[in-house]
């Protein structure tokens, strides 16, 4: 087929199928980096985001017990007042790091454990809390601290066992994005060079048979016009 093609068009069909396989590796490079590019932005905006917002609850729940320790020590109202308002900015606190959550979270698991979350905060948390701190506003601190370390100690391990369990578990999801864009990569870097030595024989290939159809009619010419001027000599 090549030897019936002008060198012009064997030329330009050299140089096509070079160009062609260097296109085809930049589109195979580029899809790779994309897929890699969708799991790094999976890591940092969602997954990682999670959590640090169920990191923030956790500091929460901590503020308010340093926030309850000095409602119970101080005997000032004022400092009584302030540190009650913690628990009040703690709560808008936590109150938006949930709402991000369930805004975010697609999974149903993920969805269960926020509700598991809620269900304790609300109704073991607070409820512990709230009484505890109305045995201490009318002035029944032996109830109250009988509260705080029995009761409100127990509702607050397991509200913030809820919250560990929301950070293990997008752990769990970061540890597995993050091995799957390690193996999109180890891929991606595999496909690549055997694709690049493909190509580099193929296109070796394709040059020497298109230098071959070029040079082989050039030689018999060469050969015959030898051949013909022998005749002329001789002659």
């Amino acid at each position: 087929m090549l030897n019936n093609l002008k060198i012009g068009t064997k030329l330009a069909v050299g140089f096509g199928v070079a160009l062609f396989t260097i296109l085809l590796l930049n589109v195979i490079s580029l899809t790779n980096l994309s897929s890699l590019d969708d799991g790094i932005t999976d890591l940092a905006h969602d997954k990682f985001p999670k959590t640090v917002w169920a990191n923030d609850i956790i500091d929460a729940i901590n503020d308010n017990s340093r926030a309850i320790r000095n409602v119970f020590i101080t005997d000032d109202p004022e400092v009584k007042e302030t540190e009650l308002k913690r628990l009040t900015w703690g709560k808008e606190w936590v109150d938006a790091r949930v709402d991000s959550l369930y805004r975010t979270v697609k999974t149903d698991e993920g969805k269960k454990l926020i509700d598991k979350l809620q269900d304790i905060r609300k109704n073991e948390y607070f409820k512990a809390r709230t009484e505890m701190l109305g045995y201490l506003k009318n002035g029944n601190k032996a109830a109250a601290a009988e509260m705080l370390f029995g009761n409100f100690r127990d509702a607050q391990r397991a509200y913030m066992d809820a919250a560990i369990a929301i950070i293990k578990y997008q752990n769990d999801l970061v540890q597995l994005t993050a091995g799957d864009a390690e193996e999109s990569y180890h891929f991606a870097q595999t496909l690549t060079l055997i694709l690049s030595v493909l190509a580099l024989l193929f296109v070796i290939a394709a040059a020497y048979f298109i230098t071959k159809s070029i040079t082989k009619p050039i030689n018999l010419v060469v050969t015959r016009i030898n051949e013909l001027e022998s005749v002329g000599i001789t002659n």
